[in-house]
C-alpha cells in the first residue's frame, strides 16, 4: 500500500504542476491577438445550380477541364418518377454534361455508365462518380 501511495504522488503531483504551468502560459498568451483561420467554404458564393434536368434527380458531381477549357461534369442521376429509396441504388446512372465555364450552363451529352440489370456483376445503378 505504501508503494501505491508513493507511485500515485509521483504521477499526480508532476501532472498537477504541469497543468498549472500550462494554465499560466495560456493566460500570458491570451494578451496576444491571433487571427482565427476560417474555412475555405466561408468565402464561397452561391451562383446557382450546375445542372437542373427536368425529369431527373441529379446527385453529386465530378468536374474536369479539357485542353480547350471546357468543363466536363459527371453526375449521378435517376428518373424523378422512381422513389428515392430505391432509385439511387438500382436506377442511378452516370451522365456526362459539358459547359464552357464552371458556372454553366451545362448541356447533357451522354450516359456513360448504367447498371445492366439482374445476373450481371454491375446489376445495380452507378453512383457517386469520381474522375
Amino acid at each position: 500500500m505504501k508503494y501505491i501511495s508513493i507511485t500515485f504522488l509521483v504521477i499526480v503531483i508532476p501532472f498537477f504542476i504541469s497543468c498549472q504551468v500550462a494554465k499560466s502560459k495560456k493566460s500570458e498568451g491570451s494578451q496576444k491577438q491571433f487571427q482565427t483561420p476560417t474555412a475555405m467554404s466561408d468565402h464561397w458564393k452561391f451562383v446557382g445550380e450546375a445542372v437542373n434536368e427536368p425529369g431527373y434527380d441529379v446527385w453529386g458531381s465530378s468536374p474536369i477541364r479539357d485542353k480547350e477549357g471546357n468543363v466536363h461534369l459527371f453526375s449521378a442521376r435517376w428518373s424523378s418518377e422512381t422513389p428515392f429509396k430505391t432509385a439511387w441504388r438500382y436506377n442511378s446512372e452516370i451522365a456526362h454534361y459539358v459547359a464552357k465555364k464552371p458556372e454553366g450552363p451545362f448541356q447533357f451529352v451522354e450516359v456513360v455508365g448504367k447498371g445492366k440489370g439482374d445476373g450481371f456483376w454491375n446489376a445495380a445503378g452507378f453512383h457517386n462518380p469520381n474522375i
